[in-house]
């Protein structure tokens, strides 16, 4: 089976995000290029370079994004992907709800240089799935997104790494090697990571009632521990548990936490 390199569109505002971005993948061998980011001059593109990825830059709003994403499933079946420049509840629930996975631009360019190239790496096929690693990193963030926690917390990201590590280590499945895990990729204390992520389980816990069907609350009673709040490791573990079992339903095996 021969590899089609990944195609691209990097939405441009006007600031380095973009531009920065765009080099950043044509360094990992993936064909990127920049537009204007209107809906006329995004369409522009998708009609000419047919790209598979579209990268939006929301550090400021520019364009009505419900309306061009309706455009968009019309015409083309593209995988799209937005980074934001700080936490911003209301966009970060609309795009929610329009299954586009959200993410906060991190300072470090080796993160986003590491951070794009899981999101998009070269396809086997035109039409192929999400590799696996990309599969898992947007089902994290989604079910982080469903249990109501802001992508601007730090606890979101140290919680996803965590959730991440368990899942493709389930052999090292210690809440300190974790904590140490995680505090090493964001050069930070494990103290801070394993308080950050309280902090942020306890957002979601407060928030339950308001959450879809997919949230906390149902991944506790679906572990049958609906009546009180997860520890930090009882959430990792759960959420770790969840990512495997939904891919196995992927892969037609169990079909639990549906």
């Amino acid at each position: 089976m021969t590899q089609k390199q990944t195609r691209v569109l990097v939405a441009d505002i006007g600031d380095a995000f973009a531009t920065v971005s765009a080099d950043l993948l044509r360094k990992q061998g993936i064909w990127a290029f920049t537009r204007p980011q209107t809906p006329d001059d995004l369409m522009q593109g998708i009609r000419t370079e047919h790209p598979d990825r579209i990268i939006f830059n929301f550090s400021a709003v520019t364009m009505d994004i419900q309306s061009f994403i309706r455009q968009l499933s019309s015409v083309s079946d593209i995988h799209c992907i937005a980074f934001l420049g700080s936490g911003n509840p209301y966009l970060e629930r609309m795009l929610t709800a329009l299954k586009i996975p959200c993410l906060l631009q991190p300072d470090d360019l080796d993160q986003l240089s590491e951070l794009l190239g899981g999101l998009c790496g070269a396809e086997t096929q035109p039409d192929a799935a999400l590799q696996p690693a990309e599969a898992y990193l947007l089902d994290v963030t989604a079910l982080l997104h469903d249990c109501s926690i802001p992508v601007h917390m730090n606890g979101f990201h140290y919680l996803r790494s965590a959730i991440l590590y368990r899942s493709s280590s389930p052999d090292r499945n210690k809440i300190t090697q974790i904590y140490s895990a995680v505090a090493s990729e964001y050069a930070v204390t494990a103290k801070r990571v394993e308080r950050s992520i309280r902090n942020a389980i306890n957002q979601a816990w407060a928030w339950r009632e308001n959450c879809s069907e997919k949230g906390i609350y149902s991944l506790c009673r679906l572990a049958n521990i609906p009546t009180h709040k997860p520890t930090n490791s009882e959430f990792v573990a759960l959420a770790s548990d969840w990512l495997r079992l939904k891919a196995a339903q992927n892969s037609g095996g169990d079909s639990r936490f549906r």
